[in-house]
C-alpha cells in the first residue's frame, strides 16, 4: 500500500512537471507610458517583454497613445498597442482605463496573465480585467508606488491582485506593513542585460572616450539619473569641491547625465563653487552604456531609492560604485566588498569615499570586478526572465486547475 501510494505520488508529480513544461504562456503587459518615453519602469518593461518573447512567451504591451504615436508598432519583436487617451489628469486616466478594458474585451482573450507595471492606472485595469474576464493579475510595485498603495481605497482594490512584485526585501516589508498579504508578495529585482552592459578593456575604454570627446588622461566619475532634489546632487557638488581641492582640478572630471527640474539650480551651484572646469552636464543620452563604460567611478547620492536601474547598469559595467545607504542600494551593495555606502546628505563622507577609490586604482578595480560578479549572480536579465517564467507557469497552472475543478459546465 505504501509503495503504491508513493508510486502514485511520484507519477502525479512527474505529470505536473511535464504539464508545466508544456504550458504555452501568454501575457499582456500594461504600462502607462512606453518607449520612446523612457524612464526606469519603461526600460525594465521593455527589457522584460523582449526577454520573455525570446523564450517563446506570447507577450504584448498595452499602453497610452501620446501625440504623434500610432495605434500599433513592434519594438524588439514585441507588439505594442497604444490605446486612445483623452485630455489630461483624471480624464486622461479614466479614458486610458476604459480604452484598455475595451481592447482587452476584444483582443485579450488569449492572454492568460495581465502584468501591470505600477500600482496606478495599470493596476486598476488589471483588477477590472480579473473581475470582468477572469484573468490572473500581477502588479509590479515600484518605489514611487509605496505612498499610493497605503491608501485604504487603493488597498481594497489591490486585494483582488494575485501576485505583487516587490523589487527588494525593504519594499516587501513596507507592503506587509501596509496590510498586503505576505503570501501574495514575490521579490523579483530589476534586471540588466549583462551582454550589453559590460566592462571594456583599458584600450577600448580610452578609444570610447576619444569617440565621445571625453578626457583621456583624467579619472571620470559619472552620475546618471533625473536631475531632481531626491537624487541629492547638491551633496555631490559640495563633495566635488572637496575632491577638486584634494586631488587637483586637472585630475578628475564629473559627468552628469540626465535632465530634470533641478538643472538650473545645479548649474548655478556649480558656478558659485567655481567648478565649471571639472563638471560636464551632458543632458539626456540614448547611449548611456557607452558613457558608463568610459567612466571609472559611479556616484549615486540619492536621498531615497527603490532599486535604481542606473546603479545596476554601472555595476554591470564594472565600475567602482559609491552610493548612499538607502533603499535597494543597500541590498545590491555590500560595503567595501562590491562598492562603498555612505550616509545621505553627508558631503564630507561622500567626498572621502570618492577620493579613496580615485586615488587607489587597485581598490577601484576590485570593487568593480565584485560589482560585476554581483550583477551576474543576482540581477542579470536572464535570471529575472526565468523568475517571471516560473511565476507565470504557476499562475497558469493554478488557473487550469481551477477550471478543471469547476467542471465542463463551469460549476
Amino acid at each position: 500500500m505504501h509503495l503504491n501510494a508513493y508510486g502514485n505520488k511520484s507519477m502525479k508529480l512527474c505529470e505536473e512537471m511535464q504539464s508545466l513544461q508544456n504550458l504555452e504562456l501568454s501575457t499582456c503587459m500594461i504600462i502607462s507610458s512606453f518607449y520612446p518615453l523612457i524612464g526606469g519602469a519603461e526600460r525594465q518593461a521593455q527589457r522584460l517583454a523582449a526577454g520573455l518573447a525570446d523564450t517563446g512567451v506570447d507577450v504584448c504591451v498595452l499602453t497610452r497613445r501620446y501625440k504623434g504615436m500610432g495605434p500599433y508598432e513592434e519594438i524588439d519583436g514585441v507588439p505594442v498597442y497604444r490605446v486612445l487617451t483623452l485630455g489630461r489628469g483624471g480624464l486622461a486616466a479614466l479614458s486610458y482605463i476604459l480604452s484598455s478594458l475595451l481592447w482587452l474585451l476584444k483582443y485579450g482573450k488569449k492572454y492568460q496573465v495581465i502584468h501591470c507595471h505600477r500600482a496606478e492606472s495599470p493596476a486598476i485595469i488589471g483588477i477590472f480585467a480579473k473581475l470582468l474576464y477572469g484573468k490572473k493579475v500581477v502588479v509590479k510595485i515600484s518605489g514611487g508606488d509605496l505612498g499610493l498603495v497605503n491608501q485604504v481605497i487603493r488597498r481594497r482594490l489591490l486585494s483582488a491582485v494575485n501576485v505583487f512584485i516587490a523589487l527588494t526585501d525593504e519594499m516587501r516589508a513596507k507592503l506587509i506593513r501596509c496590510g498586503f498579504p505576505e503570501a501574495k508578495i514575490v521579490i523579483i529585482p530589476n534586471g540588466v542585460d549583462t551582454n550589453r552592459y559590460m566592462p571594456l578593456s583599458r584600450k577600448a575604454k580610452l578609444s570610447m572616450r576619444d569617440k565621445l570627446g571625453l578626457p583621456i588622461d583624467e579619472k571620470l566619475v559619472i552620475f546618471v539619473g533625473r536631475l531632481h532634489p531626491v537624487k541629492g546632487l547638491d551633496t555631490l557638488l559640495y563633495a566635488w569641491q572637496m575632491i577638486s581641492q584634494s586631488i587637483g582640478t586637472n585630475k578628475a572630471r564629473l559627468l552628469i547625465l540626465g535632465e530634470g527640474p533641478q538643472e538650473p539650480f545645479l548649474r548655478q551651484l556649480v558656478s558659485q563653487l567655481g567648478l565649471e572646469a571639472t563638471i560636464l552636464f551632458l543632458g539626456r543620452k540614448g547611449n548611456v552604456v557607452q558613457y558608463l563604460q568610459c567612466a571609472d567611478v559611479f556616484a549615486l547620492p540619492s536621498l531615497s531609492e527603490g532599486l535604481p536601474n542606473a546603479l545596476l547598469e554601472a555595476m554591470a559595467c564594472g565600475l567602482a560604485v559609491v552610493a548612499t545607504n538607502v533603499g535597494g542600494s543597500t541590498e545590491a551593495i555590500s560595503d567595501l566588498k562590491n562598492g562603498i555606502l555612505v550616509e545621505p546628505k553627508d558631503s564630507g563622507q561622500l567626498a572621502e569615499a570618492l577620493i579613496k577609490v580615485l586615488n587607489n586604482g587597485g581598490l577601484a578595480q576590485h570593487l568593480g570586478r565584485q560589482a560585476r560578479k554581483a550583477v551576474e549572480e543576482r540581477y542579470s536579465l536572464k535570471s529575472v526572465v526565468d523568475q517571471y517564467l516560473r511565476l507565470y507557469e504557476n499562475l497558469v497552472s493554478q488557473a487550469e486547475s481551477e477550471h478543471q475543478s469547476r467542471g465542463p459546465a463551469g460549476k
